[in-house]
């Protein structure tokens, strides 16, 4: 079955209260202190972490050592082959060979990955505030702190955000909207989207949203709210259907008498059933082991 605009029940509470939270790891020092008066996008802070500097450069060198030893086996490839067309190196070298340039690869994939973690991080040093008001507390000086840390929260009495803890397969649709529409006490708002905090409840995702209606709702206030997320679109399977491997989740369609194996993105889960994208089309069937 084929579902278009999905309805998501969610949690949100209303707040004049806004936090700054760390995009990276060390320890912070300050520019500001409480009752200070920040506007959006000034620098409040900034970061020190020797340890990220040397991790950093050891990556680097690291990098630079895995590529040269890459280089060095695939000549050494290149040598053994020819070896083994005059007869004098067996098929098993060439395959240790591949295998270890293979690991190699492996091992300068994960570095590329960590050092573009670190370059990350290191670009966050600088905390900009995200939030206009008055400063109501702040981490201590030189503390250190990890990602996703409050390290402020400020106050406006004219601020009028909506945090919502949305389920986590939605993470990536909203993360491309920039407005939500949503229902709120039967009443259609529409919802700016402010940030994504890196901070999760179970399985939800909180988003901090904003509307250009005044939302009379008191400090901290919860109320269920109704998500109308246009652009989802996916297909209604048993779960028994699925597939697990390596790679992901499979199902089998059946086409013409054949089973046509397809991967498929579980959006979300149903209970005995869950919706899924992929390479499906309406009145698809799909084979249950």
């Amino acid at each position: 079955m084929l579902l278009n605009g999905i309805f998501v029940h969610t949690k949100g509470y209303s707040g004049k209260q806004c936090a700054i939270t760390s995009k990276t790891e060390g320890y912070f020092h300050s520019f500001v202190s409480v009752g200070d008066r920040v506007k959006i996008g000034q620098v409040i802070g900034s970061f020190k972490n020797e340890f990220l500097d040397s991790n950093i450069q050891s990556t680097v060198k690291r990098i630079e050592i895995t590529q040269t030893e890459i280089q060095n086996l695939t000549k050494k490839l290149e040598n053994y082959e020819n070896l083994y067309n005059l007869g004098l190196a067996s098929k098993n070298d060439i395959l240790d060979i591949k295998n270890s340039i293979s690991l190699k690869k492996s091992e300068l994939e994960t570095l590329k990955a960590q050092l573009k973690t670190y370059s990350i991080q290191k670009s966050n040093f600088k905390l900009f505030s995200n939030c206009e008001g008055y400063i109501l507390n702040i981490v201590p000086e030189g503390q250190y702190v990890t990602v996703g840390t409050p390290i402020a929260t400020v106050y406006n009495q004219n601020s009028n955000f909506l945090y919502l803890y949305v389920p986590v397969e939605y993470l990536n649709l909203i993360k491309s909207k920039k407005v939500l529409s949503a229902k709120l006490n039967d009443d259609l708002i529409t919802l700016n989207v402010k940030e994504i905090v890196p901070v999760s409840e179970g399985n939800l995702v909180k988003v901090k949203t904003y509307s250009e209606k005044v939302i009379d709702l008191p400090l901290n206030y919860r109320q269920s709210i109704t998500l109308y997320i246009d652009g989802l679109s996916g297909f209604k399977i048993p779960k028994k259907s699925l597939v697990l491997e390596d790679k992901g989740f499979f199902v089998f369609k059946v086409s013409n008498g054949k089973e046509l194996k397809e991967k498929v993105n579980v959006m979300k889960d149903e209970g005995d059933f869950v919706i899924v994208s992929g390479n499906l089309k309406d009145g698809d069937e799909v084979k249950v082991k």
